[in-house]
């Protein structure tokens, strides 16, 4: 009945409108079916999910608000250029993060030393409470070597990763590429630089890794220099000794 109706007053208008009505096309009743046929879909689909869009963007909003919070509390004590450091985040595809971390300390042994410890099977027991690995290649140690890591933390338990050494420079430098070797792992990048000093070396260990939201990529960059300085502490305890 709503068409008929609709369709008797467009086409009233029509006569009403002499001089313009030769020139527009005659409704029809099917056409009419088809349009409020459209209308129908097309509120349908606002009220069905309309809401649920409502929610979504209102949630993201939420998330986004906590995570400018967290990070004001979380740099608070921190000044700007350490705040930068710490936190400075790349865009990368999608709607990933790219998070890179660099700590450094000073160790009281020679670059060979140090560099010896390093790609020994002693370096993988620097970190007991976060992983386990071993390298999975033929020694010596080189470019091209292989190794396999476990998560065993319960933020990383079930990852896992399927190393190789990319880049290698005997007593100076040292580049792991780290896959994840299945959906729970996201790929990451270590390196370790060496620079002799007056009193020993210079260790340098930067981590880049791949992080999905943006409150988690701020909790896990804190967490990881955190980690990463306890690491280079057993480190130096080990050379030291």
């Amino acid at each position: 009945m709503a068409v008929i109706l609709l369709h008797a007053v467009l086409n009233t208008s029509d006569i009403a409108i002499t001089s313009v009505s030769s020139q527009v096309p005659r409704y029809s009743i099917p056409y009419f079916y088809a349009i409020t046929t459209l209308i129908a879909i097309a509120t349908a689909i606002v009220i069905v999910y309309g809401p649920k869009r409502l929610v979504r963007d209102t949630k993201e909003h939420v998330d986004e608000r906590a995570g400018h919070a967290l990070l004001k509390r979380m740099t608070s004590d921190l000044s700007k250029e350490q705040e930068t450091k710490v936190f400075a985040f790349q865009l990368a595809r999608g709607d990933c993060l790219m998070g890179k971390v660099t700590v450094s300390m000073e160790i009281e042994a020679s670059p060979e030393k140090v560099f010896d410890f390093v790609i020994s099977d002693k370096a993988n027991e620097l970190c007991p409470e976060w992983f386990e690995g071993k390298w999975t290649s033929k020694k010596p140690i080189g470019l091209g070597s292989t190794a396999h890591f476990a998560g065993l933390h319960k933020y990383n338990k079930g990852e896992e990763w399927n190393a190789e050494v990319t880049e290698f420079t005997k007593n100076k430098s040292l580049t792991m590429l780290l896959g994840g070797a299945n959906k729970k792992s996201h790929d990451q990048t270590n390196y370790y630089a060496l620079e002799p000093t007056s009193k020993g070396t210079k260790v340098s260990f930067t981590m880049e890794y791949k992080a999905g939201k943006l409150l988690d990529a701020l909790i896990v960059k804190r967490m990881v220099e955190g980690e990463n300085t306890k690491m280079l502490e057993r480190l130096k305890k080990a050379l030291e000794a």
